[in-house]
């Protein structure tokens, strides 16, 4: 929860539900963890999204998070946000 806290709310908000954020000076549309392409993504596809990010809307925390949190990040969203 610590790292999702600090990491992830700012864009994915508290209750992962997303929403529209601020990115690099520019408005971007976030999704919600339960939505179906986030439900239908394997493990291996988020910690991709979370390693090097999507260009103009997310950040890469692959210099940012050691591969052990990354890690964690998929299993709480799994748990947390997706009932998984």
């Amino acid at each position: 929860r610590a790292v999702y806290d600090e990491s992830c709310v700012g864009c994915h908000r508290e209750n992962g539900e997303g929403g529209v954020a601020e990115f690099n000076g520019e408005k971007i549309k976030v999704p919600n963890f339960k939505s179906k392409g986030a439900m239908a993504a394997s493990d291996e596809k988020l910690a991709d999204y979370i390693r090097n990010g999507e260009e103009g809307a997310m950040p890469a925390f692959n210099d940012k998070l050691k591969p052990e949190e990354i890690t964690a990040l998929v299993k709480f969203i799994r748990t947390e946000f997706q009932g998984k």
